[in-house]
């Protein structure tokens, strides 16, 4: 009886495993890379941590500018988001999904990305895409990745002293 427990357990914990989180893509090689570093608190005990949000953006073999999204939210559960880009005003970028919005707009070497209502936990957007149970997009800065390591720039709140 006890073999039979664990291995139910373990079968259980398998497939939930899978089903809370999404599998983030890894962008082609001609793509320009982007990061948002954030703080993420979690629903499960562990204290707040560090999440890393990371954007790619590349024009296809079709002449086609495309993007990839993965966020990182509570309980270390990821969002994953792909698609065409349109032009949408001077350094300005547009994803549509029926309502899902997503905006980038160029600022210097960074993008801003904001978001139309529905994606946050639980919303219709996180729902219709590749997000596990708490995955969410939110809006943020991106700096382009390699500026990103050498010197963080955060969208958290600053620790007081």
């Amino acid at each position: 009886m006890r073999t039979m427990t664990y291995s139910a357990l373990l079968i259980l914990g398998v497939v939930l495993s899978h089903s809370v989180r999404a599998e983030c893509q890894s962008p082609p090689d001609n793509a320009r890379n982007f990061v948002r570093v954030h703080r993420v608190h979690h629903f499960n005990g562990d204290p707040p941590s560090s999440g890393a949000d990371t954007l790619a953006i590349w024009r296809s073999s079709a002449d086609v500018q495309r993007f990839s999204l993965c966020t990182t939210g509570p309980n270390y559960h990821s969002c994953f988001v792909q698609g065409d880009l349109q032009p949408a005003g001077s350094g300005e970028f547009l994803f549509q999904a029926s309502e899902c919005k997503l905006t980038l707009r160029q600022k210097g070497a960074a993008f801003v990305l904001t978001s139309s209502p529905g994606w946050e936990r639980s919303g219709a957007c996180v729902q219709q895409f590749s997000c596990g149970m708490y995955g969410t997009v939110e809006a943020g800065t991106f700096a382009p990745k390699k500026a990103a390591n050498r010197s963080i720039q955060t969208d958290a709140p600053k620790a007081r002293r």
